[in-house]
């Protein structure tokens, strides 16, 4: 397999674990990019997945900090409680629904929880999920993290307006 249909077929295995899109939607997207490359050929193509990490370590003024899928996976139970509480619960529901689905990975320097990517910003953590597709005027939401009490807390989301470029 040529380096440039590996590197697609890596973008086909990385949406697939983040659960943006249904299979057969990305599958018909590859195609039209590989237009030589049946989705039958896609399907059953020999590639190699991303390999997913175990940990990750994030160089903070405090002191290293380092996260594990476990660590993930509890950050997301606090993540979905946050998220049930915020108010009107309609306008949260599918946030709710889709981070109850996903699962954490870790994959070169890039930490998420589905779409939400843990970053550092200011000196703090937070999970971001951005708007996809991109708009003129997008909303994310924020979702800031402290190491309290021997865990993880989700201090709440927020939702922040952004302009595009």
């Amino acid at each position: 397999m040529s380096c440039s249909k590996r590197i697609v077929m890596n973008a086909y295995y990385e949406t697939l674990l983040y659960g943006f899109l249904p299979k057969i939607f990305v599958l018909g997207c590859l195609s039209m990019l590989l237009p030589s490359v049946s989705i039958a050929q896609l399907q059953d193509a020999d590639v190699c997945p991303i390999q997913a990490m175990e940990t990750f370590t994030i160089s903070n003024p405090d002191g290293d900090l380092c996260f594990t899928l476990e660590t993930l996976e509890a950050i997301k139970q606090k993540l979905l409680e946050a998220l049930k509480q915020k108010q009107p619960p309609e306008n949260y529901v599918h946030l709710v629904r889709e981070t109850e689905r996903s699962k954490p990975m870790i994959s070169k320097g890039d930490v998420r929880i589905g779409a939400w990517q843990l970053i550092s910003r200011d000196n703090s953590l937070l999970l971001e999920r951005q708007q996809m597709p991109r708009a003129s005027r997008m909303l994310f939401f924020e979702a800031p993290l402290v190491w309290q009490d021997g865990q993880w807390q989700v201090l709440s989301v927020d939702v922040v307006r952004v302009k595009g470029r």
